[in-house]
């Protein structure tokens, strides 16, 4: 009896550490509708530039469908649609994802970040420098959908509009 308590008590512990990990990094896919309502709560919808079709092709963002995106003196945010999931990691990936994971391997990062990519959502979350540039916030793509939320600071308020943004969404903040 004594030994069923203690793999019971052990399996407990092991899924709640589990289940804990995982909805610390979980996110659901947004669309553009949730995207303008986040700038909405920062006041950076007025700012915001929208590209579809033909358009997205044109700035090198092969099958794209949508973007759309809004600056703030060192803040970036974006959101693209792809025609699928696999061209959105595609994209995730070659840009952004293999770059990050040479900065950490050339130990160029320094302060806090994790990143994590799979079959259908990936993420990089960074507080931190690159290069001696800041950077708070970060990159996500879920499905066919890539986040951009970005402050090339670390000055509070720059701080406080990406974890409003990324609330709003309710995705993972630094």
């Amino acid at each position: 009896m004594k030994n069923v308590k203690k793999v019971l008590s052990v399996a407990m512990v092991a899924s709640m550490v589990f289940s804990m990990t995982a909805c610390g990094k979980s996110f659901k896919a947004i669309d553009k509708k949730d995207f303008k309502k986040a700038l909405k709560a920062i006041e950076l919808d007025e700012d915001m530039e929208e590209i579809e079709d033909d358009n997205v092709k044109y700035l090198g963002i092969d099958d794209a469908e949508y973007a759309a995106s809004a600056y703030d003196d060192d803040q970036m945010y974006m959101f693209i649609e792809f025609e699928d999931a696999d061209a959105a990691k595609e994209y995730f990936e070659d840009e952004f994802y293999d770059d990050f994971e040479d900065a950490i391997e050339d130990e160029d990062i320094d302060g806090k970040y994790s990143n994590k990519i799979s079959d259908d959502s990936g993420y990089i979350i960074v507080n931190g420098e690159n290069d001696d540039e800041e950077m708070y916030g970060g990159i996500y793509f879920k499905d066919n959908v890539m986040v951009v939320a970005i402050s090339y600071t670390t000055k509070k308020s720059d701080m406080k509009d990406i974890d409003a943004f990324l609330d709003a969404i309710g995705y993972p903040k630094p």
